[in-house]
């Protein structure tokens, strides 16, 4: 059963840390708290319930990759069923590398030395959208509830002239602009060419945005706000040696199938029915207590903080090894403990 922030409030963390049960304002900053940091700590690929495996369908034409907002990072990539290696942002910037990849025809990569058979991933950071807006397109916001109306969002780039956007709020400038949500949509009123930031309120229903073409009317798909969502950012990575199509997969024609696995990102709960991506309610009491305990003016605090994390790490690796079982290379491989190659005067080639 997964764990929600219900199953938190009727456990013996509220009792621990002195707080009310029904108290769920204060509740919520330790268990999110809590929450941030057991997730940062989790290594590669994460604690038990914090990953997760997903199915992207890719245009070779266009290979981009764009994650959504639950998702940190993608771990692992298969392209039509072959395992390929992800590279960080730095990798087309190595001194003797192939700089910087481009959609090529052909399966092709802009190196002349790749071709099909080097298929990989390039982590190229993060976006605001899931795709990127059209240069002279203006922003067309559509609402999903009504009670949504006169909520803002802010958002910040460049105008047709690569100037960034600047406007007076209550007599102080901000870099950017606000647009007020109408129904059923309400446009900008100046257009784009660069997207690089948006800000939200927390809104009942979901916000779509689209870029519009004013000569055409047509409009593009820009990305989904969730309700939760204040200042999206999404993930985005580009294949080289794409394939045209898959052809032991299922994959459309035109379309590559590819399958991940991500590891996920932190996403504050706020309400009884919101899960837990934490969900090992004896690791989150350890942590909880962690968080009180450095907030004390004592001398031993800091040390019984320190105790506290540490058992909260114990019992989530604990937790793994009882639904993975110990012996998981392919999930980890510790010869030496936590002796790290260095330790042991040994290098890399």
């Amino acid at each position: 059963m997964r764990t929600t922030f219900y199953d938190v409030r009727q456990s013996r963390i509220p009792q621990v840390l002195g707080v009310a049960a029904a108290d769920v304002p204060t509740l919520l900053t330790y268990v999110n708290e809590a929450q941030r940091r057991l997730i940062k700590s989790s290594g590669d690929k994460g604690w038990w319930g914090s990953w997760v495996k997903m199915v992207f369908n890719v245009d070779p034409a266009n290979p981009m990759l764009t994650t959504p907002r639950t998702v940190a990072r993608i771990t692992d990539l298969s392209i039509c069923r072959t395992p390929i290696r992800i590279q960080n942002e730095y990798f087309e910037f190595l001194e003797y590398g192939c700089g910087l990849q481009r959609p090529l025809p052909n399966c092709q990569s802009a190196c002349a030395s790749e071709s099909c058979a080097t298929m990989q991933a390039l982590d190229r950071g993060m976006f605001p959208t899931t795709v990127d807006i059209t240069a002279g397109q203006k922003l067309r916001v559509f609402l999903t509830e009504s009670a949504d109306v006169g909520k803002k969002i802010f958002f910040s780039g460049t105008d047709i002239n690569d100037d960034a956007f600047t406007e007076i709020v209550n007599g102080v400038q901000v870099n950017g602009f606000y647009i007020t949500l109408a129904s059923p949509f309400v446009d900008s009123t100046a257009a784009l060419n660069t997207l690089t930031g948006i800000m939200k309120e927390i809104t009942y229903g979901p916000v779509r945005i689209y870029g519009l073409d004013t000569t055409t009317g047509d409009v593009t798909l820009l990305a989904t706000l969730a309700p939760g969502d204040t200042s999206p950012t999404y993930r985005r990575y580009f294949l080289t040696g794409l394939p045209t199509q898959c052809t032991d997969c299922d994959s459309a024609t035109g379309v590559v199938q590819v399958t991940g696995m991500a590891k996920i990102e932190y996403n504050p709960v706020a309400n009884d029915s919101d899960f837990m991506t934490i969900g090992n309610l004896d690791a989150l009491k350890a942590e909880c207590q962690a968080v009180r305990l450095e907030e004390m003016d004592n001398m031993n605090a800091a040390t019984l903080a320190k105790s506290k994390h540490k058992d909260a790490t114990r019992l989530l690796n604990e937790e793994i090894i009882h639904y993975l079982g110990k012996e998981t290379p392919a999930l980890s491989c510790k010869p030496w403990g936590r002796d790290t190659l260095e330790r042991r005067n040994l290098q890399m080639m």
